[in-house]
Parts: C-alpha cells; sequence; structure tokens
C-alpha cells in the first residue's frame, strides 16, 4: 500500500524529536484465523497466504519508521516478526491470548495475541507486566500488555499498553467489552500509577459503544484530538454471506495531562478501493501512528 501522509495539529508547530514519542497501532491479522476462518469475500487466496503477507506486514511497518513504539494485535507469528525487527534495532515482548482459537486450526503456529516492540537505541524497557481481562472476577479470553520505558535521552519515563477486545455484535458482547475497558483501567492504575500512558488496540468497539466513554473518561484518543472527530473507517470488511462493512474500531489513547498530539498518520487513504485485506494490503485493519510531546 502507497505510504500514506501525516495530518500535523499545528502547520507552523515546532517538533522536538527528543522530547516525542511516535507509537503505531496495528491490528495485523492472524495468519491461521484468516486463512481458514474470516471467509473474506473480495480477498484473493493468494493474497491471504503468508508468503505474501508476511512482506507486506514488514513493508508497512517499515515504511513508517522510525517508530518509537510499535503495538500490534492477532499476531500468530511472532517469531518471524521479531526476527525482522531485530535486525533494524527493535526489541519485543509478547502476551497470548489465553485460550487462541489459532490452537483449534490445522497448521497453526501457535497462539496469538498482543506484542509490543520498541526502539532499543531510544529507549529502556524497565518494565512488561500483562493481564487477562477479567469480567465480573472471571478471566476472558482476551489481554492487555502493558511496557514502562525510560528515554534514554531525555530520561522521561511512560507506559504503553496494548490490548484486543472481545469481538462480535450485539449488546451483551457490548457490555463484557465495557467491562474489559473498566479492567484495564483499573490495571493500568495500579501499574502505571501517575506515570504518562498510551493505550494502543484493537477495541472491537465504534466510538458509541459504551467502552468508548470508559476510555475517555481517563484519556483521550490522539485521532479525535488532531481531527475533531475519529476516523471514516480503520476496518473494512465483506465476509461470505455478510453486508460490507466499514468500521472505526482501532484507537490510540493518551493521558492528555503527559502529552499534546502533535500528528496522526492519515486514514484518507483514497487510493484504497476495496474491502481489506486485499492485494495491497496485509490486514483487514489500518495501520495507525500517532507522535506526541511530553508536556
Amino acid at each position: 500500500l502507497a505510504k500514506r501522509s501525516y495530518t500535523k495539529v499545528d502547520e507552523n508547530g515546532y517538533i522536538d524529536n527528543e522530547n516525542s514519542i511516535t507509537v503505531m497501532q496495528w491490528n495485523i491479522l492472524s495468519q491461521a484465523i484468516g486463512y481458514t476462518c474470516d471467509r473474506f469475500d473480495t480477498c484473493a487466496e493468494k493474497d491471504l497466504l503468508w508468503s505474501s503477507r508476511k512482506w507486506k506486514i514488514i513493508y508497512e511497518i517499515a515504511q513508517y519508521m522510525p517508530l518509537d513504539v510499535i503495538c500490534l494485535q492477532e499476531v500468530d507469528h511472532y517469531d518471524f516478526i521479531e526476527r525482522m525487527l531485530i535486525k533494524v534495532g527493535y526489541r519485543g515482548t509478547f502476551t497470548p491470548k489465553p485460550d487462541s482459537p489459532c490452537y483449534y486450526i490445522s497448521g497453526n503456529t501457535g497462539p496469538d495475541g498482543c506484542a509490543i516492540f520498541y526502539n532499543a537505541s531510544r529507549l529502556t524497557l524497565l518494565k512488561s507486566s500483562s493481564r487477562i481481562l477479567q469480567v465480573f472476577e472471571c478471566e476472558s479470553n482476551q489481554v492487555v500488555l502493558n511496557c514502562k520505558f525510560k528515554c534514554k535521552s531525555t530520561g522521561k519515563v511512560f507506559c504503553v499498553s496494548t490490548t484486543h477486545l472481545k469481538a462480535r455484535k450485539g449488546p451483551m458482547l457490548s457490555f463484557l467489552r465495557d467491562e474489559q475497558g473498566k479492567d484495564i483501567v483499573d490495571f493500568l492504575d495500579n501499574e502505571s500509577g501517575t506515570t504518562p500512558t498510551i493505550i494502543t488496540g484493537d477495541f472491537n468497539a465504534e466510538p458509541c459503544e459504551p467502552v468508548y466513554d470508559t476510555i475517555t473518561s481517563k484519556y483521550e484518543s490522539a485521532y479525535f484530538t488532531a481531527l475533531g472527530d475519529e476516523p471514516l473507517y480503520t476496518n473494512w470488511t465483506k465476509r461470505v454471506g455478510e453486508e460490507e462493512m466499514k468500521q472505526t474500531i482501532d484507537y490510540v489513547f493518551y493521558s492528555p495531562e503527559n502529552f499534546e498530539v502533535k500528528s496522526v498518520l492519515d486514514l484518507n487513504a483514497q487510493h484504497i478501493n476495496s474491502p481489506l485485506p486485499n492485494s495491497q494490503y496485509a490486514s483487514d485493519h489500518l495501520s495507525l501512528v500517532a507522535q506526541f510531546h511530553f508536556k
């Protein structure tokens, strides 16, 4: 996919790169699930093969470097992505879903889960922690991964977390996602405290859902801040027997008392003319990138 441009919050504003943090958010689409279960109606089988998709995934990440932190979901080829990113100075950590659906697919390469990679030349990983999200004190099948970093040049400490909430539509599932969101907020209150925090993820919830209000009661959306609204869509699919769907379900949230948004990667990709994934793009989700300045 052709490289997209950035939308700056202040076109004339000075960007101090030493005092900034750039974060990517992307659900890369599980290979096992995408190839076997998702029934993408408009995507040729050859474009769902791992031999094709893996290089498109790496290219999509690489073309927006330098990135300080890369947050990924539905990662079921962690070893490959880690091997590629290590070559350009990144280190990573991974938390699988406890009962990943990948386990039940023939030929799988292990569970899918959430991963965070960081630029090791710029950041030191102080702590990594994760949690299986709970709903009414019962473990669900979704996780949150949190990393605390220290910037080598400035000494500033901050946290980045990522998650992938329960999918599918319906009031009960919307309620479940909201409970998962509350658990994330409580988890980060304990893990991060007053440390500057950025939260990314595929929340599987549009802005009208309760979990969006739960998260934004404490954090703000980088794209909403930069654009005055959430993007038109971050996910565009057409599955066999289902209606075509465009929805905004991926977000980058931040603690507004600690950060200000400087720019976000444009999601108005006019050159995308068919549902995702397709011959150009490896996932059914668009990648998001936001640049922040420490206040």
